[in-house]
């Protein structure tokens, strides 16, 4: 089996067919080790030199499909190292490789496998050689056959495959230049596939032969210029063959679908393009309409019959029909509004695919109904838009109820219904929270076109509800989400009459529905109603009362769900509606907000604590909405309880503080007032400072503590590892307490404008405490939130604490970076937040951060070093820091300086940054940082050291030769055309992608000689006199 890797003697055909056999016969044994054996040969370098005598010897199909996968690796990783006449020799076999086996139309058809991976061959070819040295490539394949020989239809196949490589797949791997050449060479070419196409489909009455036709006609009919494509005969043909042999009506659809997506010019030739495919339309539905069952009388039913009751075929065909119909009406339903039978027939079948259980089929019509009520929404109004509207009323009538009646599930209901039981949802639905919001925007949309009809459908199905006619908990949930979908879409006072139908009835069926499954689902839907409508909530505070205390009861409910939903539903009626809760209700001396303040814990008393934190974090937009001199009241009695049982805490840690550190429960219980803590404060704003008075010197207090002691756990626990982890385990609770800790005190300085406070009792404390614990702990039990302080402390003071930057740094960077600098995944935490403060401190703190930067080079070096990371968050944030340092230095008097010492080391790692492919998402960061540093390059004089235009291209020919792809000439020519483009955006991003696109691809130098050859030799033909420009030496 080895002896076919002995590539000194000649390759033994009999002996390579059985290993290539085993892969399919042989036992587990023997299949593995054919593959170790086989995988080898492909990868050796002379294995390219051997196929020839493996396609031409052997009869194993295992055996040719590996030769010619070796054959295409070759042409595609070595095609530029092969000298011309090798190439054409490799060029002419895979040829004749090709004609053997299209010796009839059932061989053809027979080894069409075979044929399509010799075929794919032949493409990797064209890929290379196209249209610089094998310019007739398109002209040879489509005139060596007549259309009545069988060679024709592998070459339409061939075609076919050369349109997905080279033009729908291919351009975004090409250079700009390159994708616009072989488009221009395309154009002149297509005549030769037109005629083929159009002879075949004219002539041709073999099924297949058409089908290959048709579906190479589809795939290059988006590349070429409409006047081109759009041939009458072959509309005639394509428009007989959609109700036709099975085997053509689906090209011919798809084919058409093309056609109808074509963008045509204004004009005398537009117009009549248009109506030549208008006329197609026409002919082409109305083929189908008579092709769909007489059993009912609406084409909308008719349609909906054909899928149901057809077999795949059918059902492929409709799914295919529903993209030619989309494609058609997006482009000319404002053409064809002259004429109504058309028009709403065509929209009748659009309707009745919508009704279809197909989702790809419904996302595709919802998507087109979106569509056209932006269309007569949009702009001005017009007799064409209101002929529209009017003459599809009905229709859209149809559109909406289907909308209404198949809703999906918004993100906010976390109640399922599966397998017949109703259960939380664990797992997000990512598809379906789309399709939902690609169903509110549509239902919103025909809303707004007629208010009064999705009102009264909406009605009328929860009459079917409450009569129990239609209940089904699908049905009603359905209705209920489509209800909260179209929320702020009517007028206030139609909008109010629906809001109180549709939640009287809910809380009607949830009063009548037995057992807690129905009620819990009916609860679902009440809370998720409530809280889409805060307009009508807001105008109407006693019935936000009523509402708000029927949530607070289904806080009781003990089914899976209800209590989350009930609190996500309070949480959202407080952010919206957080004014109102604190107006003066007419019935009592007293605020909504206060009256249950006064009970809050009891309110909340069957809760779990995460959903009563998620309460203190609603509350706090009450306490942010209150008045000012208000606010201190309502926070103490909403904080009441907590507090009291906060300082009982605390004052049992001042005296045994070791004792209640080791005990779990106790520190369970002060995480979570910590927690509520940070919670309320994340959200009533300013006046957390009322509350900040009580506990600061605690949280300070606490911290300390904490520190201490897992200080001593830690030097107790010895060196060891299994030491270390229990000691980590043991101090997990204190981790949580000062990770909380840290964020009561962000949030509160986040959101305070109590500067003078901060900057007289707080900041002092967080130098002292935090961050020199943060300094001075091991990483195991440093908090990245310690950094996240800061970067607040920052934002919120500027440059008040430009005297404290030099500090910051000194208790941040270094500790951190040796955490983090050992490789690019571990502390992942610990990276974005250092990148957050230095963003911060070069954003309010400038002067003191670039002279600290300045003075110590690590800060920049660790900048260009985080900017090689591959998660996108510490990626993207590295480069924003970068791009915004860049343009305050410009800005500053340090310009010059800085960029002396600093612009080779960013252009170098910016650039190796962006050639690397796992760097692709910071493509846009990294043009917008090579456009400054251009910039700046180009204000400077031209021979200036380091930063003007000479040395900057000096440098970089040096640091981009070690790119095999790249030559001298390349480099500078890429650098110069940097230079010249980077005022302008777009152009400068595409100069950049072509450059990287070039370093990756072998030969890409060769390709660009050629493509400068070509120019020149068309400039010669066309401008008489021009000397065609050589690279002769003198």
């Amino acid at each position: 089996m080895e002896s076919i890797l002995d590539f000194d003697q000649p390759l033994n055909v009999q002996i390579f067919d059985q290993v290539a056999s085993m892969l399919s016969t042989g036992n587990q044994f023997d299949i593995v080790r054919a593959q170790e054996v086989l995988t080898k040969f492909q990868e050796h370098p002379d294995a390219l030199y051997r196929v020839d005598k493996i396609l031409m010897e052997s009869n194993n199909m295992n055996s040719r499909f590996i030769a010619l996968q070796v054959l295409n690796d070759g042409i595609r990783t070595r095609w530029m190292t092969i000298d011309e006449h090798n190439q054409s020799m490799i060029r002419n076999f895979i040829i004749n490789l090709i004609a053997q086996e299209c010796t009839s139309f059932s061989r053809i058809r027979q080894q069409r496998a075979l044929l399509t991976k010799m075929n794919s061959v032949l493409v990797s070819i064209a890929k290379r050689e196209y249209p610089t040295h094998w310019s007739n490539c398109i002209q040879d394949i489509c005139t060596s056959a007549d259309p009545s020989t069988p060679m024709v239809e592998n070459n339409l196949n061939l075609l076919k495959l050369m349109g997905e490589e080279m033009f729908v797949f291919e351009e975004k791997s090409m250079t700009s230049r390159w994708a616009a050449r072989r488009r221009e060479a395309l154009k002149e070419d297509f005549q030769y596939i037109m005629n083929l196409c159009g002879m075949v489909i004219v002539s041709a009455s073999d099924p297949l032969l058409l089908k290959a036709a048709v579906e190479t006609l589809a795939i290059f009919v988006p590349f070429i210029e409409p006047a081109v494509v759009i041939h009458p005969e072959i509309l005639v043909h394509l428009t007989n063959f959609v109700t036709g042999d099975i085997n053509v009506r689906l090209p011919a659809l798809r084919c058409l679908t093309e056609y109808f997506s074509i963008k045509l010019d204004r004009g005398s030739t537009g117009d009549a393009e248009r109506n030549l495919l208008i006329e197609a339309f026409r002919a082409a539905f109305g083929y189908i309409v008579n092709c769909l069952p007489a059993s009912h009388s609406s084409i909308i039913e008719k349609t909906t019959f054909f899928y149901e009751e057809g077999g795949p075929e059918e059902q492929e065909f409709i799914s295919v029909l529903n993209l030619m119909l989309d494609a058609f009406l997006q482009q000319y339903i404002t053409y064809i509004t002259y004429d109504d039978a058309l028009l709403v027939a065509s929209h009748e079948m659009m309707v009745g695919m919508s009704g279809i259980e197909d989702q790809q089929m419904f996302k595709t019509c919802v998507k087109y109904w979106c569509k056209l009520g932006e269309h007569i929404l949009e702009g001005a109004a017009s007799n064409v838009k209101k002929n529209i509207s009017s003459k599809l009323q009905k229709v859209l009538s149809h559109v909406r109820f289907i909308l209404i009646k198949r809703m999906a599930k918004p993100e906010e209901v976390i109640i399922v219904q599966e397998e017949g039981e109703f259960r939380r949802e664990r797992v997000k639905d990512v598809e379906q929270l789309h399709m939902y919001e690609l169903m509110r925007n549509t239902l919103v949309v025909l809303t707004h076109i007629d208010a009064r009809d999705t009102q009264s459908i909406m009605v009328r199905l929860m009459e079917k509800q409450l009569d129990r006619s239609e209940w089904s908990w699908d049905n009603c949930s359905r209705l209920a989400w489509a209800v909260g979908a179209i929320s702020l879409a009517m007028p206030p006072e139609q909008e109010s009459a629906l809001f109180t139908t549709i939640i009287s009835g809910l809380l009607t069926l949830c009063k009548e529905s037995h057992g807690k499954d129905n009620r819990a689902a009916v609860a679902s839907n009440v809370l998720f109603v409530a809280g889409q409508y805060p307009r009508y909530l807001r105008r109407h505070p006693k019935f936000l009362a009523a509402v708000t205390r029927k949530v607070f009861s289904f806080m009781e409910e003990t089914f899976p769900g209800v209590q989350d939903m009930s609190v996500d539903t309070f949480y959202k009626l407080c952010e919206q509606l957080g004014g109102c809760y604190v107006q003066r209700l007419e019935d009592g001396p007293l605020s909504f907000a206060e009256s249950t303040a006064q009970n809050w814990t009891l309110t909340v008393s069957a809760l779990s604590r995460q959903q009563i934190e998620t309460c203190f974090a609603a509350v706090g937009f009450w306490v942010a909405a209150e008045e000012r001199e208000k606010q201190a009241n309502l926070l103490e009695m909403l904080l009441h309880d907590t507090n009291a049982l906060f300082k009982q805490l605390v004052e049992n840690y001042a005296h045994q503080g070791r004792v209640y550190c080791q005990d779990e429960a106790y520190m369970m219980e002060l995480l979570h007032y910590l927690r509520i803590f940070s919670h309320i404060a994340g959200t009533c704003g300013d006046a957390f400072v009322n509350e900040m008075y009580l506990i600061a010197l605690d949280l300070f207090g606490l911290y300390r503590l904490f520190t201490d002691v897992q200080t001593q756990t830690l030097a107790s626990a010895g060196a060891s590892a299994g030491a270390l982890n229990n000691s980590m385990e043991s101090t997990r609770c204190m981790r949580l307490c000062k990770r909380e800790i840290l964020k009561i005190l962000e949030a509160f300085i986040e959101n305070s404008e109590q500067l003078d406070y901060i900057s007289q009792n707080v900041i002092g404390e967080i130098f002292s405490t935090v961050l020199v614990d943060y300094q001075n702990s091991i990483p195991a039990v440093k908090e990245a939130g310690a950094m996240a302080l800061a970067a607040a402390s920052v934002r919120t003071l500027g440059a008040r604490l430009s005297d404290k930057c030099d500090s910051i740094l000194s208790c941040t960077f270094d500790t951190t970076v040796a955490m983090i600098a050992g490789s690019f995944e571990t502390y992942p935490e610990f990276r974005l937040q250092l990148l957050k403060l230095l963003q911060a401190l070069n954003e309010h703190c400038f002067d003191a951060f670039i002279r600290y930067a300045s003075s110590a080079e690590n800060v920049l070096d660790g900048l260009l070093w985080s900017i090689k990371h591959f998660d996108y968050p510490t990626m993207s944030t590295a480069l924003e820091t970068l791009d915004r340092l860049l343009e305050k230095v410009v800005e500053s008097s340090y310009a010059e300086q800085f960029y002396t010492a600093y612009i080779d080391k960013i252009f170098q790692e910016v650039l190796f940054a962006a050639m690397d492919t796992l760097h692709a998402a910071g493509f846009p960061f990294h043009c917008r940082i090579l456009r400054k540093l251009f910039g700046l390059s180009d204000s400077m004089p031209a021979d200036m050291p380091v930063l003007g235009r000479r040395a900057v291209l000096d440098f970089l020919v040096t640091q981009l030769l070690g790119i095999p792809t790249q030559t001298v000439a390349s480099i500078t020519e890429f650098v110069t055309t940097c230079f010249d483009k980077y005022p302008l955006e777009a152009a400068f991003n595409t100069c950049i992608a072509d450059f990287l696109i070039e370093s990756k691809v072998w030969g890409a130098e060769q390709e660009n000689r050629l493509l400068q050859e070509e120019e020149e030799r068309k400039r010669a033909q066309t401008i008489p006199g021009y000397v065609p420009m050589t690279n002769t030496a003198f």
